[in-house]
């Protein structure tokens, strides 16, 4: 059976649906294992399109109704009133946000450490759903989508936000170069970054703290803390990190890992 969590600031409002869903539940096998659903990855696309209709069937929704872009660390934000098809899976929209006024459309990122970040509108009819990895909060995917909501008439301050499991401070360890682009775009994203006292030429990173600050310069206060740590719980969620960290793939190879999906939608 899937498992899924989900968090009392979004569960309090009536008209919205959500799921964080883990790595439980799926068919998926080996690395993949079990409800896979990264369509980049080398899983089976059967086994990936089968996790997908059991998330769409627990969830009460046909499996048309979810909507899940392709994602490349973008700032793009769309805006959907119609559902796109899964397939072929290169033909989706290439966005990493999504936001929609359309009941019954499921809006869904999937990550593996990134931030899945999950907004409605305390009272309109109003969701959205947004992947933030570091590149793209760096770029601006998470303000881009609150200008995109504000300017359906959703400001930032009148919606509430979760984030989902992801990747905490303590197991994101990052060099200069990733750090770097942060100091120069502010000097006070210095506070997101510590030195690691077990390597002091690298820093952790404290993402979902980034992501949050953005959230709330935005004007949106009303935030969720992430549901879990990624890196550390192996049996409840995919992480791409770890998976490097287990299979030490050669330089320029990417590990085989999985991504968990997390949706919002409409009632």
């Amino acid at each position: 059976m899937t498992l899924f969590l989900t968090h009392p600031l979004l569960c309090d409002l009536p008209h919205v649906g959500h799921a964080f869903f883990t790595r439980q539940g799926g068919v998926s096998k080996g690395a993949f294992d079990s409800l896979n659903v990264s369509t980049t990855s080398a899983d089976a696309r059967g086994h990936v399109l089968e996790n997908m209709t059991r998330i769409a069937s627990t969830l009460g929704l046909g499996p048309g109704r979810l909507c899940l872009p392709q994602q490349d660390h973008t700032n793009q934000a769309l805006f959907l009133d119609s559902p796109f098809p899964l397939e072929p899976f290169e033909a989706r929209p290439m966005v990493d946000a999504l936001y929609t006024s359309a009941r019954g459309l499921a809006l869904s990122v999937n990550t593996a450490d990134c931030v899945p970040i999950l907004i409605a509108h305390k009272e309109k009819p109003f969701v959205a759903a947004i992947h933030a990895g570091w590149k793209g909060a760096l770029s601006g995917i998470v303000e881009n989508t609150l200008d995109a909501l504000t300017h359906q008439g959703c400001p930032a301050r009148e919606c509430v936000a979760a984030l989902g499991p992801c990747i905490a401070q303590d197991s994101y360890e990052v060099d200069l170069a990733v750090r770097e682009p942060f100091l120069t775009k502010s000097k006070e994203n210095d506070l997101y970054f510590k030195e690691n006292p077990e390597n002091p030429s690298r820093y952790l990173f404290n993402l979902p703290g980034y992501v949050m600050s953005l959230l709330n310069k935005k004007g949106l206060l009303d935030v969720a803390e992430p549901l879990g740590n990624t890196y550390t719980n192996p049996g409840l969620f995919f992480s791409c990190r770890r998976s490097f960290h287990e299979q030490n793939p050669p330089p320029g190879q990417k590990p085989l890992f999985g991504c968990q999906l997390s949706v919002i939608w409409l009632k």
